[in-house]
């Protein structure tokens, strides 16, 4: 699950962009492609969504730094 969390915070930092993000977790397009959509179906929502991006990134900073997760 650990992993799926660091796919969702990089591909948020990234800004959506699948090159960077395949990039910064060193895997495969394709890997990267089946972990964004394993995220959308547990999540419920399209991640590539300004909108919902934004709103998932606030809360992963939030949690970050009230030290209740970690990324790693």
């Amino acid at each position: 699950m650990n992993e799926l969390l660091k796919t969702l915070y990089v591909f948020l930092q990234c800004g959506g962009n699948l090159e960077c993000s395949m990039k910064e977790l060193s895997i495969s397009m394709s890997g990267l492609r089946y972990r964004i959509k394993k995220l959308e179906e547990l999540l419920s929502c399209q991640i590539r969504n300004p909108k919902s991006a934004f709103q998932l990134y606030a809360s992963f900073e939030t949690l970050l730094k009230a030290k209740m997760i970690t990324i790693g």
